[in-house]
């Protein structure tokens, strides 16, 4: 910016009229805002930006979510309201797209991004200065009629409409302009959705399709080389839980809760599981297994040492959190 404006003032020396300077400058914020209000808005209609609370979320502790963490789970665990959020944040940016519309579009954007700027920073989100930049864009949006609007709502006085400057004054070069801006614009939401609907039903989106083993299951009868491990929360070999949510990777939690992340190949026709650590490329590991849609018996080798182990599977409505489901009237409020 300094290396740009010194440029600018040795060129610009005699003309000082920034009449040309200014409409530009303000189209492109204007369109840069609404771009960013299109792409976020869209990842929340149809939501992907804040995932529904997987499996490890579940059975994590409340006190160990990190800022951010909870922020995400509270969001995602509800779609309705994530879609809300981002509908609010689609018409901003659709309202910012149309010069006549644009005031009321930096209005609903000012505070729609105030919003997420502060969900951040008291979230401890890594966004912070990009939330803040996009705010004070929102704000220069909608700083030439700031005055006429306190004037309207406070000072009780009648304001005459705003003229508008364009620099393009031919008729052709008009009906070009839009042209081209339509052609960009329209092309760029189409695009957007059709990125959005596609990652649906990509391996992460909520409607992927769901892995042969998955689910959360409970170990209830470890043995390791043939001895039975209680479940001692301070036996770091014995298993706890196993995760299978996502495709490629199973998550294996030990009794004090450290979780391990394993790239895991599922073969349903031989009811066989290769798993290979990511720090050890070299080696694999595999057990067979016996599934029901409440147990699940793995017989196999891991690490050099033989294991056998005995599940229950739990779903997702199993948790409080997921099950308490939508009520319109309640007595009293169920707050656990």
């Amino acid at each position: 910016a300094i290396i740009g404006s010194t440029i600018w003032t040795f060129v610009k020396k005699k003309d000082r009229n920034y009449k040309d300077l200014n409409y530009w400058f303000w189209s492109y914020l204007r369109f840069y805002l609404a771009a960013q209000m299109l792409v976020y808005g869209l990842m929340k209609v149809f939501p992907l930006q804040m995932s529904t609370p997987t499996f490890s979320r579940l059975i994590q502790p409340f006190g160990d979510f990190s800022p951010m963490g909870l922020a995400w789970s509270y969001v995602g665990f509800s779609p309705g309201y994530e879609m809300f959020v981002g509908a609010s944040e689609v018409i901003a940016g659709l309202l910012l797209l149309h010069r006549r519309t644009s005031l009321l579009g930096g209005i609903v954007s000012i505070i729609v991004m105030a919003n997420v700027a502060a969900i951040n920073f008291f979230f401890d989100v890594p966004v912070k200065i990009f939330s803040s930049i996009l705010v004070v864009i929102s704000i220069i949006v909608v700083s030439p009629q700031i005055r006429r609007l306190f004037q309207l709502m406070f000072g009780n006085k009648p304001v005459l409409p705003l003229p508008i400057f364009c620099p393009i004054t031919t008729r052709k070069s008009k009906i070009a302009k839009e042209l081209v801006k339509w052609t960009l614009v329209l092309s760029f939401i189409f695009y957007r959705i059709n990125v959005s609907y596609e990652s649906l039903y990509s391996d992460y989106g909520p409607f992927r399709a769901k892995t042969p083993l998955y689910g959360l299951y409970e170990i209830e009868k470890f043995k390791l080389n043939g001895e039975e491990r209680p479940p001692l929360i301070t036996d770091a070999s014995r298993w706890r839980y196993i995760i299978s949510e996502y495709p490629g990777r199973m998550t294996i939690y030990n009794m004090e809760n450290d979780a391990k992340w394993i790239g895991a190949k599922v073969d349903s026709i031989k009811q066989d599981v290769e798993l290979q650590i990511r720090s050890d490329t070299v080696n694999k590991h595999r057990f067979n297994y016996i599934k029901t849609d409440s147990t699940l018996i793995g017989k196999g080798t891991f690490r050099g040492d033989s294991i056998y182990f005995e599940a229950k599977r739990l779903y997702k409505k199993d948790f409080l959190l997921m099950n308490r489901g939508f009520n319109w009237v309640q007595e009293y409020p169920f707050n656990r």
